[in-house]
């Protein structure tokens, strides 16, 4: 491992806010590499480079003068067993010599930190490939796929659901990033969980279906009584290596989406997931030619008289009319449209161009 220039500087920084005198990191060769005093960077630093070759802490006082060394102490830094730097801390050496421990454990905290954050990073990346092509339907390297599998406690003969979180990017930037981390932290508590970004405004979270089970109420909990800064799409359950159907799934379940409602789950929908998947030229066709001559008074009926499986009492008592009334209606319905709701095959294209006009205005 290295400590790299811009890391060092951070950490000499801290140690001198704690300290309040000037810190030096200087390299095995004994160059000074990052300094809480900017002009010493890039100077040889005799001692530091003493420190490095004898591995032992070393005081240097006003009388004693080496190259490029001012009065203070250094001690060597090591870390998982490698001596990274010499630590140089400016000043009387009596003064100054109780910050020696203080520096060592202040730069390996920052260090395991920086270190954590990097291989935290790495996963998150290495996912987010492993991701990208298990939804996009592309080969992985069957060696590389392997040992993610075996990484993350994944398994193929497991199935699994690809949850599709779509965040409302019409929100103010700054609600938005709120939501985003809000999304982040949810992610972060769940065990075993997998997400990625998908530009430009979802994010995927994979979930074994087991997992899925448990977690399920407590994602519609979360995210229906959110104001409308993110919907959630759940896919089918399916293999990782089928994992592309469970996207596209949950692509038609966001799609289905309707009012106020955050969270569709693809195994509650019917009609729904065959109507949104269909052409939209084909949809606005069938629109066209069922719902045309149709007032808003018409489509109340329908709706109606279709939820009450075509009862005409039914139908009536709800809306308060007479049935004679509902009868004659139903008539007018026909010639206007040519579509007869007493008609078994009729009756079935006006409820899908019904349904299907409901869902097209509710993703408006």
């Amino acid at each position: 491992m290295k400590l790299r220039k811009q890391l060092a500087q951070q950490i000499v920084t801290s140690i001198k806010d704690v300290c309040q005198q000037d810190i030096n990191f200087i390299n095995t060769k004994g160059i000074i590499f990052a300094s809480t005093n900017p002009k010493r960077v890039g100077e040889f630093h005799e001692i530091g480079l003493k420190v490095a070759q004898t591995g032992q802490m070393i005081e240097v006082t006003d009388q004693e003068s080496y190259f490029g060394t001012q009065a203070g102490i250094n001690i060597p830094f090591y870390y998982n067993c490698e001596l990274l730097a010499t630590i140089g801390i400016s000043g009387n050496p009596n003064q100054v010599g109780k910050y020696a421990l203080l520096a060592q454990k202040m730069t390996r905290l920052i260090l395991k930190e920086h270190e954590l954050d990097y291989l935290d990073f790495g996963r998150k990346n290495e996912a987010s490939i492993v991701l990208h092509h298990l939804v996009e339907g592309r080969e992985l390297d069957y060696y590389y796929l392997n040992q993610f599998l075996n990484q993350y406690h994944l398994s193929e003969k497991t199935d699994y659901r690809l949850l599709t979180f779509e965040i409302n990017s019409q929100k103010q930037k700054l609600l938005l990033s709120q939501s985003e981390m809000s999304l982040l932290n949810f992610f972060d508590k769940l065990d075993t969980a997998i997400y990625t970004f998908n530009y430009p405004n979802q994010y995927w979270l994979l979930l074994s279906d087991q997992m899925f089970d448990y977690y399920y109420p407590n994602i519609l909990s979360k995210f229906e009584c959110e104001k409308g800064l993110y919907k959630v799409g759940i896919g089918q359950k399916s293999s990782l290596s089928l994992l592309k159907r469970s996207y596209e799934t949950s692509i038609l379940a966001l799609k289905a989406l309707k009012g106020q409602q955050k969270v569709n789950l693809v195994d509650d929908l019917d009609l729904e997931l065959l109507l949104t998947s269909i052409d939209s030229n084909i949809k606005q066709y069938v629109l066209n030619k069922a719902l045309v001559n149709l007032s808003e008074n018409d489509k109340i009926l329908l709706n109606s008289y279709f939820k009450h499986n075509l009862s005409l009492k039914e139908c009536s008592q709800e809306l308060f009319i007479h049935k004679n009334t509902v009868q004659y209606r139903l008539n007018k319905i026909y010639e206007s449209t040519q579509l007869n709701p007493r008609n078994f095959k009729d009756a079935t294209l006006l409820y899908l161009a019904l349904k299907s006009e409901d869902i097209y205005l509710h993703k408006l």
